[in-house]
């Protein structure tokens, strides 16, 4: 009899072994299904383009593109003409007009006060009673205040671009 309880117990043990090794084997299948994924997920990662340099501003949203201050040669010669011809300062009407003259053919009242109202943030038309005024600063910037060549330079514009 105790033969047989101990080769019942043996049998037991051998049995719950087996299944024990057979759950280990499982275990063992998923980690290598894991590792040949985790290789295929680093690979596809070195794989990938460069990400675009993203700018986060204080005021909050994140900006691709022109850096803060830059502007086109287009805007560049509309300031530099009102602030000749108009050095007390223009409407925004006046400011459109000139703005159609210089290659900006849609452009309303509405468009020139937003856009001004961002000049003004980076210094370059200060409000006035009845419009707006360029300043020294963006004449100085725009090459208005020297030769007229170099305020449509191509330096002058990666200047802006980079400031």
């Amino acid at each position: 009899m105790a033969g047989d309880a101990l080769t019942t117990e043996i049998d037991k043990v051998q049995t719950e072994r087996d299944q024990a090794f057979d759950m280990a084997q499982k275990w063992l299948r998923q980690v290598e299904v894991f590792d040949v994924r985790l290789e295929a997920l680093k690979r596809a990662a070195e794989l990938r383009p460069l990400r675009q340099e993203v700018r986060v501003r204080a005021d909050g949203p994140v900006t691709r593109g022109r850096q803060p201050g830059a502007i086109s040669k287009t805007w560049r010669a509309v300031l530099t003409t009102i602030g000749k011809t108009s050095p007390e300062g223009a409407t925004d009407e006046e400011i459109a007009l000139v703005a159609r003259n210089n290659g900006v053919p849609n452009v309303r009242e509405r468009d020139v006060r937003d856009r001004m109202k961002s000049y003004e943030t980076h210094g370059y038309v200060e409000p006035t009673p009845t419009g707006w005024r360029v300043t020294q600063q963006a004449l100085s910037r725009f090459g208005a205040d020297s030769s007229e060549a170099g305020g449509d330079s191509d330096e002058d514009e990666m200047e802006d671009v980079a400031a």
